[in-house]
């Protein structure tokens, strides 16, 4: 909604939009941290049970504990922390549409990046659904807590792949600026952010199967799951601040747009180059780490076989 705002709203500058996602974000969060409280009693019992446990010890659970499950968890998490610090691109669309394919007047500027934002957003969107709907079926088992799910490494080939795939198109992106015409850097420009974001909300799609995989029997699953994305948002910020870092080197004053209110700075081309190729590298580096991840479960699985205590009995 917000980038067919931008949209309709084109010959507006967009410094509204600073003070629109504020008001948003607390009229879409507000609620459900009110509704939350009136929760179903187990959940409202097993709070008043954790509200006793010291706050230091809180931490070390939410913290700590997940980074030290056996079978491939923690290593995922770094894989991707590692992704997630190559998706800086998709943060520098706007600034790419200008300085690189070489749209300068500002409210043709807006228009296409809105339009640019929804190809890549409706493409993960599909892609994630996609995923979801021809993914092989996880075997039945007994329940979680009663053994490990099952590793298919298949699942683990796929997310590589899927990462790799938003590498090459991070590589790709910044040289949209080689093509003649304005017109065949718009088209091409399109094109890659839809593989982009096809292969985006693939990751993201895949990773949380392959994270579920690799938890280990008798955890708290919704703690787990928030520790890999606590890495995620972190990777995704201290990447988009690191790139952001790096494209400010190669201010470039000769590019830009003025507008009704101030100078946009601008960047040479080499800027993009060298944050989307970092951004590839890895992506490439996170690629080759998913494809351990099965090699560590079944190590982390075997060793934990090992002291299991003996049978009643045996």
């Amino acid at each position: 909604m917000g980038y067919v705002m931008i949209a309709v709203f084109a010959h507006v500058h967009y410094s509204w939009l600073y003070h629109g996602y504020l008001i948003m974000m607390f009229a879409c969060a507000v609620p459900p941290l009110l509704l939350i409280r009136h929760d179903s009693p187990r959940v409202a019992a097993r709070s008043a049970n954790l509200s006793q446990q010291p706050f230091f010890q809180s931490c070390i659970d939410a913290y700590v504990r997940p980074s030290q499950f056996p079978g491939g968890f923690p290593l995922a998490c770094v894989c991707v922390f590692v992704f997630s610090c190559g998706s800086a691109p998709m943060f520098f669309l706007l600034l790419m549409l200008r300085d690189l394919v070489g749209i300068q007047e500002r409210i043709s500027l807006q228009m296409h990046f809105s339009l640019i934002s929804t190809d890549f957003f409706l493409s993960a969107a599909v892609a994630a659904a996609l995923n979801a709907v021809l993914a092989p079926k996880a075997p039945k088992t007994p329940g979680r807590t009663s053994a490990f799910t099952e590793v298919r490494a298949n699942s683990f080939r796929i997310t590589a792949a899927s990462v790799i795939g938003f590498g090459v198109a991070s590589l790709l992106m910044p040289f949209v600026y080689v093509f003649p015409t304005q017109g065949s850097r718009i088209n091409a420009f399109y094109i890659i952010s839809a593989f982009l974001g096809a292969t985006f909300g693939c990751v993201y799609a895949r990773f949380q199967d392959c994270s579920w995989q690799l938890l280990p029997p008798d955890v708290s699953t919704a703690n787990a799951m928030g520790f890999c994305t606590m890495w995620k948002l972190l990777g995704a910020g201290l990447g988009n601040f690191a790139a952001g870092l790096v494209l400010d080197v190669f201010q470039d004053p000769t590019v830009g747009v003025a507008d009704n209110k101030a100078a946009m700075i601008g960047y040479s081309k080499f800027g993009y180059i060298a944050v989307c190729v970092s951004s590839a590298v890895l992506a490439f580096v996170s690629g080759g780490l998913v494809l351990m991840l099965p090699k560590r479960a079944n190590e982390g699985r075997a060793a934990a076989k090992l002291i299991l205590p003996p049978p009643p009995g045996g």
